[in-house]
């Protein structure tokens, strides 16, 4: 047990918005190599971490640990560090099992997350999860499970239930409904100056599509900036009009406040990441309502001999709509924004359509260095686009040959043998063209 303890630093994050993912707290701290050194814990080892009167205890595991000097830094997550293990594990109980069908059975979404979170260890879920109504009564096909990790299950059901997974205070497995109140509010008595960075327009329209099929529901006159997109296997008429009947006039603010003084034990007895800060009138933004509640989907807490201190806000999203992309999408689109200014690539983006950048030469005289970029017109009215450059097949004729005539030329390939029968008129000029192939009868 280490008893001299600095550097303590609590993140937590939603992923975008919060209408889908995993949200890991990350725990840092710092201790002497003395001190280190007595009793180094083994890989993965649990860290109990609470605060004095609040009678709650998170609990994290060693990640990662790293020495400078005279000091060891831990990098630590929560429980969902954990759910890496896979699904085929499990001894999930299905139900609608079929004697002979080792692949039949189902499980209902909110089922499958409370064995979830008992399998890797949570002392088991909010009532948040267990009061998700009608999304709580969504399936999961035993073919849809079989080997998927714990984490890319959770991931599935977030998307369907719009919000993301998180972990709660005492070892609770919890779920942030998108368009939700905050669980809890935490009072603030002294903060620097809030800056907001945007406001999405209230929603009045949801899409929810399955990759294939569009379901619809609310105003057919709104625009993207007021219409929640969902893609998720479970959509159809119902979960649309479900989810709308939720989020419906719900406004998604992005904010920021570098620092703050919280009632700290209070918020470690409810919930880290969505916390309503109750800024009672102290540097509340021009034009926002004094009475307004910001509620936070990011947090960083620093533990400092000063004091303790939050910085706090909602997270600026880049996307022009309501809309759920997946952190692999997400990730992509990061990368191939990133990636535009490198060359020697094929990019793909939504603004840009397909652009090929070739290879990098070297002007021999200035010693410039130059990217050979290969353009492309506009579709046609047919939609036919022409790029610059020419396609070049590596697959080379074996052999080829005339016939007396020249009306026929018979040319062999690897494996394959085309016989193409040309007519001319008086003139020379070709005016008929077929191909035909040779098989080994001769046909």
């Amino acid at each position: 047990m280490y008893y001299t303890f600095g550097d303590l630093q609590l993140k937590q994050n939603a992923d975008g918005m919060g209408i889908s993912g995993v949200s890991s707290t990350e725990f840092d701290f710092t201790v002497t190599y003395e001190e280190y050194a007595v009793n180094p814990p083994k890989s993965g080892a649990a860290v109990a971490f609470g605060i004095e009167g609040s009678g709650v205890t998170y609990y994290f595991f060693v990640s990662r640990r790293s020495r400078s000097g005279n000091k060891v830094t831990f990098k630590c997550y929560d429980r969902m560090l954990l759910l890496g293990i896979s699904s085929d594990m499990f001894e999930i109980p299905y139900t609608g099992v079929i004697a002979d069908d080792e692949d039949s059975g189902e499980i209902a979404c909110v089922s499958l997350v409370e064995y979830i979170a008992g399998a890797v260890g949570f002392d088991g879920c909010t009532s948040y999860i267990k009061s998700s109504g009608y999304f709580g009564g969504l399936k999961l096909k035993k073919t849809d499970i079989k080997g998927k990790t714990a984490r890319a299950l959770l991931e599935t059901v977030s998307a369907a239930w719009c919000g993301y997974f998180t972990v709660s205070a005492n070892n609770y497995l919890d779920f942030v409904f998108f368009g939700t109140t905050a669980h809890t509010s935490c009072p603030v008595t002294t903060h620097t100056a809030i800056t907001m960075q945007s406001e999405r327009s209230a929603i009045t329209r949801v899409r929810a599509y399955t990759g294939s099929d569009y379901y619809y529901s609310g105003d057919e006159t709104a625009d993207v900036f007021s219409t929640l997109t969902v893609q998720t296997e479970f959509a159809s008429q119902e979960y649309a009009d479900t989810l709308l009947a939720r989020v419906s006039g719900y406004t998604y603010r992005s904010w920021d406040c570098s620092k703050m003084i919280v009632d700290v034990p209070q918020l470690m007895n409810n919930y880290l990441p969505t916390i309503s800060t109750g800024m009672n009138h102290y540097h509340v933004p021009d034009g926002v309502d004094g009475l307004t509640d910001f509620t936070a989907n990011a947090l960083t807490l620093n533990f400092t001999g000063a004091g303790i201190y939050a910085s706090l806000g909602s997270n600026e999203v880049t996307e022009d709509e309501y809309s759920y992309l997946g952190y692999i999408s997400r990730k992509l689109e990061e990368k191939l924004s990133d990636g535009e200014k490198l060359g020697n690539d094929t990019l793909i983006t939504r603004y840009q359509g397909i652009i090929h950048l070739g290879e990098k030469t070297t002007d021999e005289t200035t010693g410039e260095v130059k990217q050979n970029r290969y353009g492309y017109s506009k579709a046609t009215a047919d939609g036919v686009v022409e790029f610059d450059g020419a396609m070049v097949s590596k697959i080379t004729p074996k052999s080829a040959y005339w016939n007396e005539d020249k009306t026929e030329a018979t040319v062999s390939y690897e494996g394959k043998k085309f016989k193409y029968h040309i007519k001319r008129d008086d003139n020379g000029n070709v005016t008929e063209f077929s191909k035909e192939e040779i098989t080994e009868e001769g046909t």
